[in-house]
């Protein structure tokens, strides 16, 4: 079973379907089968998957923020007609359209991930744009397809919520195991946001908290790590000097240093207005520091599993959960780590989620029972 996997590009290391999409695929791969094919557009920084099937595109001079690329539309086409099914990740650029008219033309199935664009959040930004490239190009490649990926229950309810119909696989992205290194005790804790600086992370409403329970727990440190989006980074160091708080901005970690900054920290905050998944969530706990999500995230799961908090994340709410938190000892955290680690391992491998995927495909292309993940809304 041979599967084209398209995404607009994964040239940027801090978001997400950079990890995730070729991960997937490397992982399918693996599966004895399935061989998959990856079209992006750019530099594809592939040196962690050195054995996957990429094309890479350049971008054309004209609707260069579309990602108009001719040569990608003509690669796409091409590369459909010996492939089984066709796997779409994202919207909102011309390489998300491309493998709709591909689809049609080669009369291959089409699956799409939306990676968190129906959120509301989400669909309030640029709506103007958004509502003019739906009518004109995007809706029929959706529209079209056989069936939808999503990674989370309040994922689903915002694919139903637009009034998409056709089947959804409610599937969570893998997540890597890192070797166990026991955390080393400084004078200093950290409570670390890592991610895009962008204002749909929640940023400010985690500034205004912490400047209201800084002062209370002395020993403790709150910084963000990330590449800034448009300036919001200089907004934020702004916010704090104003409420008179200490935060540090760390600037962009990638690689090792981004393991090694999620292992040192004692807290990851995720205070996101919206989040699919929420990939760092899932990288803090595989390397063993408990997470504080908002409920704009996925992860209620994080308090069943007793690594982690799930809150209301407004100012108020917030300062309330992180004085919790920070009046914990060592030992405490660590202990939710652990279990956060113990979590990702038994549930979230690579290997568990690409075997579930390509039982996803084969029931598409009508080889096997609907599997129990797959929700058909109302029948």
């Amino acid at each position: 079973m041979r599967v084209l996997h398209t995404v607009a590009s994964i040239e940027e290391e801090a978001s997400g379907p950079s990890y995730v999409v070729p991960a997937l695929c490397s992982a399918l791969d693996e599966l004895p089968g399935v061989e998959t094919q990856l079209h992006v557009l750019g530099r594809y920084p592939g040196e962690k998957w050195p054995k996957l099937a990429v094309s890479t595109y350049s971008r054309s001079p004209v609707a260069r923020r579309l990602g108009w690329s001719e040569g990608m539309r003509r690669g796409i086409a091409a590369a459909a007609k010996k492939a089984a099914l066709l796997h779409n990740h994202g919207l909102w650029m011309m390489p998300n359209v491309y493998v709709g008219w591909a689809s049609k033309s080669a009369r291959r199935p089409l699956v799409t991930t939306p990676h968190g664009v129906f959120a509301p959040w989400a669909l309030a930004r640029s709506r103007l744009r958004k509502r003019l490239f739906w009518h004109a190009l995007q809706r029929a490649t959706i529209e079209a397809s056989a069936c939808l990926h999503v990674t989370a229950a309040s994922e689903l309810e915002q694919v139903r919520a637009v009034g998409l119909t056709q089947p959804v696989a409610v599937l969570p992205f893998g997540i890597d195991i890192p070797p166990v290194v026991p955390k080393a005790r400084g004078d200093r804790r950290r409570l670390l946001f890592l991610g895009r600086v962008h204002p749909a992370k929640g940023l400010e409403r985690l500034i205004k908290a912490w400047a209201r329970c800084e002062k209370a727990f002395p020993e403790w440190e709150l910084a963000i790590a990330g590449p800034d989006s448009n300036g919001h980074a200089t907004e934020l160091a702004h916010l704090a000097a104003d409420l008179g708080c200490a935060v540090s901005f760390l600037g962009p970690v990638y690689g090792q240093e981004k393991v090694d900054i999620l292992r040192t920290s004692d807290v990851l905050v995720l205070p996101s207005y919206t989040e699919n998944f929420g990939v760092v969530a899932s990288e803090a706990l595989a390397v063993g520091t408990p997470v504080l999500a908002s409920k704009q995230t996925p992860w209620a799961s994080l308090e069943e599993h007793q690594c982690g908090w799930w809150v209301d994340c407004e100012p108020d709410n917030l300062s309330e959960a992180l004085r919790l938190i920070l009046s914990k000892d060592r030992e405490s955290l660590e202990q939710c780590g652990l279990n956060g680690r113990t979590w990702m391992a038994e549930e979230f491998s690579w290997n568990a989620i690409a075997t579930k995927m390509a039982h996803t495909y084969q029931w598409v292309l009508g080889e096997r029972e609907r599997p129990s993940w797959v929700d058909v809304g109302k029948v």
